[in-house]
């Protein structure tokens, strides 16, 4: 199989798609229901040996904080212990968080019972991902603020992306290619999409922003990493000798474990090696594994890919490999935590953005048609 070999065609402009290939998303009036008073919060801490003081209280479509100060410093660590047992008291996973407002030591988080959402369509409209002016931006959600958080790819410039099955991972490896199709043209980026599963990514099949078509076999996905590091090697010596500029490449693999299982010993070293040198080649990286264990997310890979977002993991030791705390704390269904590549940082929690399977086929087949082009005389 060969890379980035095709066929001479005409020269052409292309159009990005509208707004209005996606869904009008009905107004979410979900999150009306009840929460838990704060007056009870600071009861059920006071039983536990901790004496507090309401601070305030924030909201999200997702999640509700209340933000407490403790009289007594030295009685932290029971707060910390309380939370199993405000749990069970209240029937919802209670959550100690150190992301506490002004005037606060603390805060409690709870999912609300009925989350509101996020919608593809809303995020996009946003200046947070309008007002990130390159080709590979992307959506991922919105924060505990209710605020959109956004990205950019290329400044990363790759994502190791880990959660559990029902997690909402899939969901959100949507939400970020879609979100590059809004806005990145055939002429400015291009991807390869390794797909083992052979059913999340082939809604993106035939799109002219393919290199090559989508790989599903894993022979074939190993023998496409090596190419590439080869390509990378050609864009390094244009760069060079003739201040070549290149079109941005962005690589997804949607199941990592299952490539390292087949060859860890020739998928690992490609990977890290397209990891460490990709960015100023402008190629990118966006990996993901629902089996964040040592033998997948490897001290190389991590060392060379600092920014992740952590979904529900199955267990304290998954969190631990993917180096997110509390990352099995969450509550899935899209509750996330984005660690930036500045890891003094702490984590940002946000609802991931729903894109339903619809408006993926609706600006997929966009791509496809012929609406995107304009033919150049």
């Amino acid at each position: 199989m060969k890379l980035f070999n095709r066929e001479l065609r005409p020269p052409l402009a292309w159009k990005t798609p509208p707004v209005d290939v996606l869904s009008i998303p009905p107004v979410d009036a979900s999150c009306n229901a009840s929460d838990p008073s704060p007056e009870i919060i600071v009861k059920l801490l006071t039983e536990c040996g901790a004496m507090v003081q309401f601070v305030g209280v924030t909201t999200s479509i997702s999640v509700i904080t209340y933000h407490f100060r403790l009289i007594n410093l030295s009685q932290l660590s029971k707060v910390k212990k309380s939370m199993e047992s405000i749990s069970l008291r209240l029937r919802r996973k209670a959550t100690y968080t150190t992301e506490a407002i002004e005037g606060a030591d603390f805060a409690v988080t709870f999912m609300r019972e009925h989350r509101a959402m996020l919608h593809f369509r809303n995020a996009l409209l946003t200046r947070p991902f309008a007002d990130l002016n390159s080709p590979t931006a992307c959506i991922l959600g919105a924060d505990t603020s209710n605020k959109v958080v956004a990205v950019d790819i290329s400044s990363l410039p790759h994502i190791l992306i880990a959660g559990a099955t029902g997690s909402g991972k899939s969901v959100l490896l949507h939400t970020i290619i879609c979100s590059m199709l809004f806005k990145a043209t055939p002429s400015s980026v291009e991807f390869i999409l390794f797909d083992p599963k052979r059913i999340e990514l082939s809604a993106y099949a035939g799109i002219p922003h393919l290199a090559i078509p989508i790989i599903t076999d894993t022979g074939e996905a190993i023998q496409a990493l090596k190419n590439v590091c080869r390509h990378m090697d050609e864009r390094y010596k244009g760069i060079k000798d003739h201040g070549a500029t290149y079109k941005k490449l962005v690589i997804v693999i949607d199941e990592l474990a299952d490539l390292m299982m087949v060859s860890r010993k020739a998928v690992e070293p490609a990977i890290v090696r397209i990891a460490q040198l990709g960015r100023a080649a402008g190629i990118h990286l966006l990996l993901a594994t629902q089996r964040p264990t040592v033998n997948v997310c490897t001290g190389l890979i991590k060392a060379n890919i600092p920014a992740r977002i952590a979904l529900t993991m199955a267990s304290y030791r998954d969190a631990g490999v993917i180096e997110i705390p509390g990352a099995n704390k969450l509550s899935g269904l899209g509750d996330a935590l984005y660690q930036s590549p500045n890891h003094t940082i702490p984590p940002t929690r946000f609802q991931v953005a729903y894109i339903s399977p619809y408006e993926i086929q609706q600006i997929s087949g966009f791509w496809r048609s012929t609406d995107c082009k304009i033919a150049i005389a």
